[in-house]
């Protein structure tokens, strides 16, 4: 489904009506750069994931690895949360880091940072569909 020429209400009906349909129990976001609004996130009963590029609660919001390589903070980080109302607030459900080289490049950062997401992303979301098989 896109959002694409309709509204996010219009979109997210859809959506909604699909995760009932199909008994949808956890969403994992990636890349996804848009807020549900209120309305989705009250009525949808699973549990919706997300992956941040930065160690949260610090970079919130869309440019997480330019804004946590630029603050030359020692370590560079991904964090998967569950999703509320905010931008990048839910709790925090893994975080895993990396130290920042002291030459690193914001291209090296951006690259390592994607490589913590592709290893620690799936396992955080394997993770969540076990504790809903185990109930």
């Amino acid at each position: 489904m896109s959002y694409l020429d309709r509204s996010r209400e219009e979109a997210e009906k859809e959506m909604l009506e699909l995760c009932e349909r199909h008994s949808i129990d956890v969403i994992a976001l990636a890349g996804f750069m848009k807020l549900f609004t209120p309305w989705f996130l009250e009525n949808f009963k699973g549990d919706i994931l997300n992956l941040h590029p930065s160690l949260l609660p610090k970079y919130p919001g869309t440019d997480g690895i330019r804004e946590s390589w630029e603050s030359g903070d020692p370590e560079l980080g991904i964090s998967v949360i569950s999703v509320d109302k905010g931008v990048d607030t839910g709790p925090v459900l893994l975080q895993k880091s990396i130290p920042r080289g002291l030459a690193m490049t914001l291209e090296q950062a951006g690259e390592a940072i994607h490589r913590l997401e592709h290893e620690w992303y799936p396992k955080a979301v394997m993770e969540k569909l076990d504790s809903c098989i185990r109930g």
